[in-house]
């Protein structure tokens, strides 16, 4: 379009003709989780009253009345040192609740996963061994197989003893091994910890479309939005219920502030 930009288009153009078009000899490999699905069913999954939570020498928050139903997925946000993993515990039956009322439904299956859970990993066991005692029966061989794979488990990694592997790896391990099982409720704390990118994004789709109920934790912005559809909030000893996503979250909150800050400018006038 202008007369000034033709030399540095030509100059472009004869860069674009020496390009070789290369061919990729291995395909990208393309991740897909499939989690058995538990038994469909209705009604409410979580029920509490009352309840308080936290240690012999501290309380972290009480009050707390809530209920989660079948087939919800919350997620628990807050700052750091709030009381996120103290509740996910306390749910988990981890750590007792000081007092009130907690009941899951009667049927339920509840997977736990943390950090330290990993540590509980018999370690006479290889990798594949593991993953083939905990999964459900109905599970087939290749789909065990094809589990360890994404969760960066192939070839010679499965012959290793579970005590020689890091910390990471007994995490993703741990991981694993809980979504091989027909479990009805995931608790879930940080579980993208220790997983690249594209097994991250793999795990989100696979949550999004779990069917049971799932109660996690997670500082990853993209992946709490993409699987939650319930925000809890602990903030001062307090847990206060958000139906939504992160966005909508997200979105009460900024509005929240623009009406603080309205009160405040109308109290200084």
């Amino acid at each position: 379009a202008q007369a000034t930009k033709a030399t540095a288009a030509q100059s472009k153009l004869k860069q674009i003709a020496k390009l070789h078009t290369i061919e990729i000899e291995h395909p990208l490999k393309n991740v897909r989780i499939r989690i058995p699905p538990p038994e469909n069913s209705k009604g409410v999954a979580l029920y509490a009253r009352e309840l308080v939570i936290g240690y012999p020498n501290k309380r972290v928050a009480e009050h707390i009345a809530c209920e989660v139903n079948r087939g919800d997925h919350v997620a628990i946000l807050g700052d750091n040192g709030q009381g996120k993993s103290t509740l996910l515990k306390t749910l988990a039956g981890e750590i007792p609740a000081i007092d009130g009322t907690m009941r899951w439904f009667a049927k339920a299956r509840v997977a736990y996963y943390a950090q330290h859970v990993q540590q509980m990993l018999p370690t006479h066991l290889t990798v594949q061994e593991y993953l083939t005692k905990t999964a459900e029966v109905t599970i087939l061989p290749q789909d065990i197989l094809r589990m360890a794979g994404n969760f960066l488990f192939s070839d010679d990694d499965l012959e290793k003893p579970i005590s020689v592997l890091s910390g990471g790896e007994r995490a993703r391990l741990c991981l694993a091994g809980i979504l091989l099982k027909r479990h009805s409720v995931l608790l879930l704390d940080e579980p993208t910890n220790h997983l690249d990118v594209e097994t991250v994004e793999a795990l989100g789709v696979a949550l999004h479309e779990f069917p049971g109920t799932i109660i996690f934790i997670s500082h990853d912005r993209t992946f709490v939005n993409q699987i939650a559809n319930i925000i809890f909030e602990v903030r001062n000893g307090e847990i206060k219920r958000f139906p939504g996503t992160y966005q909508d979250y997200i979105y009460h909150l900024e509005q929240a502030a623009e009406e603080e800050t309205k009160e405040r400018s109308t109290k200084t006038i």
